[in-house]
């Protein structure tokens, strides 16, 4: 898992795969491990740059 710092709030992330950027969003109360059959599917197919993150105070992100 990777993080970004953004306006002091720490934000964490998976990537895999290589080409167009994906970016998934899970909705609410979720993290980012609802997306991860997709990430490693579309990984595998090098379909994308598929890019999953915790939104704030989810998961692993910060909430403040």
């Amino acid at each position: 898992m990777m993080e970004a710092l953004v306006n002091g709030i720490r934000l964490h992330y998976v990537q895999a795969g290589n080409g167009i950027p994906l970016l998934l969003i899970h909705g609410y109360p979720f993290d980012l491990t609802l997306w991860q059959p997709q990430v490693d599917g579309l990984a595998d197919a090098n379909a994308a740059r598929v890019i999953a993150l915790d939104l704030r105070g989810f998961g692993h992100s910060d909430d403040r």
